[in-house]
């Protein structure tokens, strides 16, 4: 209540691994909601990482969840510009 009094809202969002199945790569990933439509769109990303065997997203399937969330790297050293070719 302290933080509806303030103005304050709350943020939205996950850290998951995708990995690229072309080349093995694994990245570390956060996606942050943006609003409603991007928090709908965490619920199914989560849902489809937690149904699946390796509890990881593949690259290419990024593209069906990032609308309306911000996404970024959260390993500094890796090439998060591969992710991005492969889900524009």
């Amino acid at each position: 209540k302290a933080c509806e009094k303030n103005g304050i809202k709350p943020m939205f969002g996950m850290s998951f691994i995708a990995k690229d199945s072309s080349t093995n790569k694994e990245y570390n990933l956060c996606l942050l909601a943006q609003n409603d439509s991007g928090y709908r769109n965490l619920i199914e990303l989560t849902t489809k990482i937690n149904l699946s065997n390796d509890r990881k997203i593949d690259v290419t399937e990024l593209n069906n969840f990032k609308a309306d969330n911000f996404l970024f790297d959260i390993n500094p050293s890796s090439d998060v510009q591969d992710i991005k070719d492969k889900t524009s």
